[in-house]
């Protein structure tokens, strides 16, 4: 009896390979994640409105500021983290490898829910009451208009931030991704460790940039024994900082990460459903 070669066998399997985006399958495998993306979508509105509200209240600049920045950085973890829903109920792995659903088509799904869905959830609720707050001059206070400024970009350098800041979310959360795919126990304390890691070598680096140039600024201005001014150092330094050569090398180290990540990702996803 002979043997089908390997070269028919090959063009077999391309032959009966699915192309494409199918419509059907990808409704098989939103059903199949069904449970985790409802209860994931609840927690993260009901926080979010919760955050949304606290912008709202009626108080001093300080106790605003202070709320504000515990809940959004929150919010920033919950979103940097969100890939651990796929740890919460065991090793469910095997089974997804069953899901007739081709490799491209479980990535598509992972990178749309985790880098796109899960943010706007985060931040589209606090940013409407960011919007209201803005229109309501009764709530205004010094303090926090400074940061709304900020976030609105309303100021000098916001694509560039808000460009920095986009990449810097989407490395911690293809990073907690990779990890929650790739090892096989503690799936969730080592994802949680692996964003930690990131935002400590990020973090480290911001500071390392803004310490230098806070030394510069200081240096040169008792050399001209020029006067202080707390204000226009911190704007100065802002936008020594937006304008540095190291911000444009840490944005685009961050990018080029992002990249390496969103390939390893894939990899790690094909590898296992083989």
């Amino acid at each position: 009896m002979q043997k089908d070669s390997p070269t028919a066998s090959s063009d077999l399997t391309k032959a009966t390979a699915p192309r494409g985006i199918s419509f059907k399958r990808t409704v098989s495998l939103i059903k199949f994640y069904r449970p985790m993306i409802e209860k994931q979508t609840l927690a993260y509105v009901i926080f979010s409105a919760i955050a949304g509200i606290v912008i709202l209240l009626p108080l001093n600049g300080y106790a605003q500021v202070g709320l504000y920045t515990i809940f959004w950085t929150i919010l920033g973890y919950m979103a940097s983290l969100s890939p651990c829903i796929l740890a919460k109920s065991g090793d469910s792995r095997i089974i997804e490898r069953l899901i007739p659903v081709p490799v491209r088509e479980k990535y598509i799904f992972r990178i749309v829910y985790f880098l796109i869905y899960i943010p706007i959830i985060c931040s589209l609720l606090p940013f409407c009451a960011i919007l209201l707050y803005k229109n309501m001059p009764t709530l205004h206070t010094d303090m926090f208009d400074q940061i709304i400024t900020q976030v609105t970009g309303d100021f000098e350098n916001s694509l560039s931030a808000k460009l920095s800041n986009l990449f810097t979310s989407w490395a911690c959360i293809l990073t907690c991704l990779y990890v929650v795919t790739l090892v096989r126990t503690n799936r969730i304390i080592k994802g949680i460790l692996s964003v930690f890691g990131i935002q400590i070598v990020m973090g480290t680096l911001g500071a390392l940039c803004g310490f230098s140039m806070a030394f510069n600024e200081g240096f040169l201005a008792g050399i001209e024994g020029t006067s202080y001014n707390p204000d226009e150092t911190t704007q100065q330094l802002v936008n020594q900082v937006f304008h540095s050569s190291f911000f444009y090398f840490t944005t685009g180290l961050t990018i080029l990460y992002v990249i390496v990540m969103l390939i390893l990702n894939y990899r790690i996803l094909k590898k296992h459903n083989l």
